[in-house]
């Protein structure tokens, strides 16, 4: 049950995006058919492209991709820490810092990569009707 709640939430989430940018966009006002629906698609790659990505940064995360980048930023702050005057001995390893944050790998998302992909196949039919109807 709060696994299907995840995906509901997020499913609605999309959906409300989805829904400002069809405001915004004026599909509910367009004048041809076209115009309808690459304002649907637009409206449904945009939230799509968005929940993909964070997907991909969780698992880039989770993969330890971005863990040279935080220990450096954690030394560089520690040694710039001018209210704290800190020894060399007591700075952390970069194999400690990995060790610790492997501890705690944040979990994969997946209910933002099976809604997102579903969005984004939403948002490829949109754009299938669009090319039906403008270039027929």
């Amino acid at each position: 049950m709060k696994k299907l709640l995840k995906y509901v939430i997020t499913s609605a989430v999309g959906l409300v995006a989805a829904l400002i940018l069809c405001v915004s966009r004026g599909v509910f006002t367009a004048k041809t058919a076209a115009d309808f629906y690459v304002g649907l698609s637009d409206a449904f790659f945009v939230p799509a492209v968005f929940m993909l990505g964070v997907a991909g940064l969780t698992f880039a995360s989770a993969n330890g991709a971005f863990y040279p980048l935080g220990y450096a930023l954690k030394t560089l702050f520690s040694v710039h820490n001018w209210s704290k005057k800190h020894k060399f001995a007591e700075r952390q390893s970069y194999g400690d810092y990995v060790e610790a944050k492997r501890e705690n790998v944040p979990k994969f998302p997946f209910e933002l990569l099976w809604v997102g992909l579903a969005m984004l196949a939403i948002a490829t039919l949109f754009l299938h009707l669009f090319n039906l109807v403008y270039y027929a």
